[in-house]
């Protein structure tokens, strides 16, 4: 029997496929009844990027720009727009850190759909679920919450992409935005920390837009015609459904790989329905 958690990470990764979401490939069950889940391989993930480029730093100074600016602003981009995906869609990821940001080569992919929740469901009834450095203060107060929830975690890790640790929660958000410009961060993106790390929820910007934003810094960052052709190139595949390529018919075909997808339609109904 499948956990409540993964049934709900396989559920949101098959039904909302996404070029920067992590691909199912197929669930086959063993003879005992157990599930292998098969997902496209990856080669590490955003935490353990930076704890090897913050262990190459040989000194407080060398830290400044734990991420080349191109490779900073491509991995924000792409982490705004599988999130923004996922609130256009009514889900909340609920855990966005990191670690739950996989990476090969060029390609960024969001992960790990266990702590999501269908967003009517979350704005009913709202338990602590996450990981608390990265949680809005609405979360840790058990108050409804929503997409906001996820913008204050976007926040937190674009703050840990620039300085190598989380947001003090005692420290205010001024202070943090003056870290991050002594950190050489850009001051498009300091400005957007600030409002993703805003007091009220309903004052902080949508996914949709951050991406937008971000979209638009890449774009000014691409700094030959060949690059700037690739750039538009993946913006245009960010807003494609990419199901066919991803769930191939041989998987969707599988007796397992059936059953498997009406069982986790089933829980996300149950979710919409506030029945968890």
């Amino acid at each position: 029997m499948l956990s409540e958690e993964l049934a709900r990470d396989l559920a949101v990764i098959s039904g909302l496929p996404h070029q920067n979401i992590l691909t199912l490939h197929g669930v086959c069950e063993s003879s005992k009844g157990s599930h292998k889940i098969v997902y496209e391989l990856m080669t590490t993930d955003l935490s353990k990027l930076l704890k090897e480029t913050m262990g190459k730093s040989s000194s407080a100074s060398s830290k400044k720009g734990l991420l080349a600016t191109q490779v900073l602003l491509r991995v924000l981009r792409d982490v705004s727009a599988g999130l923004a995906h996922l609130h256009s869609n009514g889900v909340v990821h609920r855990d966005v850190k990191p670690a739950n940001v996989l990476l090969r080569d060029e390609q960024v992919k969001l992960c790990d759909f266990g702590s999501s929740r269908d967003l009517q469901h979350t704005l009913q009834q709202m338990t602590v679920t996450g990981t608390l450095d990265y949680m809005a203060p609405e979360v840790l107060n058990r108050e409804p919450a929503g997409r906001a929830a996820d913008v204050w975690g976007f926040g937190v890790l674009l703050f840990e992409c620039v300085t190598g640790g989380t947001c003090a929660r005692a420290t205010a958000t001024a202070e943090l935005s003056a870290e991050l410009a002594r950190a050489g961060c850009l001051p498009a993106l300091v400005q957007l920390f600030a409002e993703c790390h805003h007091a009220d929820p309903n004052k902080r910007p949508l996914m949709g837009v951050i991406h937008s934003r971000l979209q638009q810094l890449v774009m000014q960052d691409a700094s030959d015609s060949q690059r700037l052709k690739e750039e538009l190139k993946h913006a245009e595949a960010q807003d494609r459904d990419t199901y066919e390529s991803t769930w191939s018919e041989f998987y969707a075909k599988q007796p397992q790989a059936r059953e498997l997808l009406e069982f986790t339609h089933k829980l996300q109904q149950t979710h919409s329905q506030g029945q968890v």
